[in-house]
């Protein structure tokens, strides 16, 4: 099979984790790479990604960490930081006024 590796970028307007990760990474904007691999006869294939690699800067000047990701676990992150975030819910004492 075919393989071939797309650079790209993804922002996360919040924080968020990957997959069952605890960690937390801060908003931004990240850089990826898929690796999408060709299925099927070469007339007929369709690319499809089978692996991810995120690349994790450091704010303290540390080298940059490079993750493997799902692909899964990439578009679950993507599509919880595009819902809207759930407003607060006002703790019974709010909602009294002296």
């Amino acid at each position: 099979m075919k393989t071939r590796t797309i650079p790209t970028e993804v922002t996360f307007k919040r924080p968020f984790s990957l997959g069952r990760d605890s960690e937390e990474f801060p908003a931004g904007t990240y850089k990826i790479k898929s690796e999408e691999e060709r299925d099927g006869l070469p007339m007929l294939s369709r690319y499809h990604r089978v692996g991810v690699t995120m690349q994790i800067s450091s704010e303290s000047g540390d080298p940059d960490r490079i993750l493997n990701v799902t692909p899964q676990d990439l578009e679950d992150a993507l599509k919880k930081d595009k819902k809207p975030a759930k407003a607060k819910a006002a703790s019974v004492s709010d909602s009294y006024t002296k």
